[in-house]
């Protein structure tokens, strides 16, 4: 069952499929309060999706989750050098949002920028990937990787929720 999600996610484009669809309501399901979603023609400051709160059977403390989410799997090319590159939106999201996009509600609350995609982080980009959290990283921010496989594991756990997929993509299974 995992690998025919985890090829589900890979398929899916990340605009109004991975972004709209799916990931809102995954978090929900799994505990998070999503507090925005993706709109096409504004500013997100690499941030597609916020959401707080904890994972269930996961998370000790709430934290204020940020993902920054592209289609399919992340390759070298998608990791640098177009605005839209996972690394300019990791920045952004650094740069920008905590500075100013931040509720005062939830500007208290530890951070995980969340890299999310619903494929695989290529070879070729997981030592870019490893050297920019770890420099990026400090006691209030933590990043992670949220793959195919691990969007896989989260809705097996909650996939027979019949809200967790809208109706159409729910009959393919």
């Amino acid at each position: 069952m995992k690998i025919i999600l985890k090829e589900y996610l890979a398929s899916l484009k990340e605009r109004k499929e991975l972004d709209s669809s799916v990931l809102p309501n995954l978090l929900a399901e799994i505990g998070l309060e999503v507090l925005n979603l993706p709109m096409l023609g504004t500013r997100q400051y690499g941030v597609d999706i916020a959401a707080v709160g904890q994972v269930a059977g996961e998370d000790q403390e709430r934290f204020l989750y940020l993902f920054c989410i592209k289609a399919g799997n992340i390759s070298r090319n998608d990791w640098d050098g177009t605005p839209q590159s996972v690394r300019p939106e990791l920045d952004e999201i650094r740069d920008v949002y905590l500075r100013t996009c931040v509720a005062s509600e939830h500007a208290s609350l530890p951070i995980k920028i969340c890299l999310c995609c619903g494929g695989d982080i290529e070879e070729t980009v997981m030592a870019n990937w490893a050297g920019y959290s770890h420099d990026h990283q400090t006691e209030k921010i933590k990043y992670e990787r949220w793959s195919g496989d691990r969007l896989a594991e989260l809705m097996m756990r909650s996939l027979l929720a019949r809200e967790l997929l809208e109706e159409e993509p729910r009959r393919n299974f």
